[in-house]
């Protein structure tokens, strides 16, 4: 499963032990985690789309969780093709 951040991909493992809770609140009818810590910086409130194969999050975040690049990706959308650097999350 990726996660995109901002300018930043996070790739999501299985290895991370015990499975965790966030608090759910509801905003303008979305679903919103309202407690998300991300390599144990947090917490952050994150929307939840179980449909979703990828969310955005600031790259600013990315920084303060300590997300560096290991490599990049290209990403198709409608405004056109970006090179996307892509982060591996320890915990989260």
């Amino acid at each position: 499963m990726f996660f995109l951040l901002g300018h930043a991909l996070l790739t999501l493992g299985s290895t991370w032990g015990l499975p965790a809770a966030a608090p759910l609140e509801m905003q303008a009818g979305y679903p919103v985690l309202a407690g998300v810590w991300v390599n144990g910086a947090g917490p952050y409130r994150m929307l939840l789309d179980t449909g979703a194969e990828s969310t955005s999050l600031r790259p600013s975040l990315a920084v303060k969780s300590s997300l560096s690049p290991q490599f990049a990706v290209a990403l198709e959308s409608a405004a056109g093709v970006a090179v996307t650097p892509v982060a591996i999350a320890r915990r989260m």
